[in-house]
């Protein structure tokens, strides 16, 4: 709500404000006793104080003096409370009669300054505290003004506010625009929104095509997560079939079977093709490495499906299911560049190395395509 808002100290925690007016700073509640019988017991030194009227014991004089040590400070971290509340701009207002009330807030910031006078003496200065400054404005008095009187009081050294409200405005602007942001962001969901902008969105009739193929490359990346690149290839039909059996994600294919067959043929190829043998000899590092890192107003969150060492240097690897011809491997592979300079920043800034180079693996074909590190 564009409005003032009058609230206490203790209402207002967790709150923040443009510009917020601590009211009434002259004035406090000194720590003390105000009953005439006081009984305190201190469980720390075991000790019991009693207070009758003007009459106390040993064990009294030092447990009212710890207690107005302790409320003292409790109200300095009510006085935090209250300055930092303000976004731009605070302002204390006092209203001075010749001197401060014990325990008011004015006495505790003149105490953090080091002031010897009087704060509210007449004198107007700008007051040093550690690397700020407080502009110090005193206001002379005015007479109040009758209830039935229709004379206003003229305001008196009013604040300027223009540059915070300019200032609030276009942080306004910018957190409505924000909102509108997601927060997170993808290289696969960048490469995706691009196709659909490019094509101008998907058939229906060819969305089971792509559901099909989705799952196929599910179901192909965790089969290789956990596949020994150093064991024998001759059986893992086998090892295929079973990994299949234990995966519910089976029930979303209308044809099982021919999922199979598919996938099988797939990893065929894959199985004796170059960027297999190049794999089955590197050091791997880590498959289906998850990341999350700040990129320019958003969260850039993926995973990276292989990252090897060969020879001591870094690489990264990218499996892809698409069905495509090899005359179209290269225009395929600028499709995902963006998304593999995302992985590379990514590793580079979490390992502090540099990458050697980012390689596509099309499993249906056996084949790599090796993205410019540039």
């Amino acid at each position: 709500v564009d409005a003032v808002r009058i609230m206490s100290i203790h209402k207002s925690k967790g709150l923040e404000f443009p510009v917020v007016i601590l009211a009434f700073c002259q004035s406090g509640n000194p720590p003390g006793e105000r009953d005439q019988v006081v009984i305190r017991q201190d469980w720390s030194t075991n000790l019991t104080g009693i207070r009758m009227g003007g009459s106390r014991d040993l064990a009294s004089v030092y447990l009212a003096e710890k207690t107005r040590l302790r409320e003292t400070e409790e109200e300095k971290r009510v006085l935090y409370v209250a300055m930092t509340r303000a976004r731009e701009h605070l302002r204390f207002s006092a209203a001075y009669n010749g001197r401060l009330s014990g325990g008011s807030l004015l006495t505790h910031v003149q105490e953090a300054l080091g002031e010897t006078e009087n704060l509210l003496e007449d004198r107007d200065n700008i007051l040093t505290l550690g690397e700020g400054a407080i502009l110090k404005q005193l206001v002379s008095k005015t007479e109040p003004v009758a209830l039935s009187s229709p004379a206003k009081i003229p305001p008196q050294n009013p604040m300027d506010l223009k540059h915070f409200t300019k200032t609030w405005a276009i942080r306004r602007k910018t957190c409505e625009t924000l909102q509108k942001t997601l927060l997170f962001t993808s290289p696969t969901l960048e490469i995706n929104q691009a196709e659909a902008f490019t094509k101008g969105g998907i058939p229906p009739e060819e969305s089971r095509i792509i559901t099909n193929g989705k799952l196929i490359g599910n179901l192909a990346h965790r089969f290789l997560e956990r596949w020994d690149f150093s064991s024998d290839i001759q059986h893992f039909s086998d090892r295929l079939h079973h990994f299949l059996n234990g995966q519910p994600a089976l029930e979303m294919a209308e044809d099982a079977d021919r999922l199979f067959s598919e996938m099988l043929q797939i990893f065929k190829v894959f199985f004796h093709s170059a960027p297999y043998r190049e794999l089955a000899g590197a050091t791997i590092l880590g498959r289906e490495v998850p990341f999350l890192i700040p990129w320019e107003e958003q969260v850039l969150k993926g995973t990276i499906d292989m990252l090897y060492e060969r020879e001591g240097r870094l690489y990264i690897a990218d499996y892809k299911t698409d069905r495509v011809q090899p005359k179209d491997l290269k225009t395929k592979a600028q499709i995902y560049q963006p998304q593999l300079r995302h992985y590379r920043a990514a590793v580079q800034r979490a390992l502090k190395r540099e990458v050697a180079g980012l390689k596509l693996i099309f499993l249906r074909l056996g084949a790599e395509i090796e993205i410019p590190n540039d």
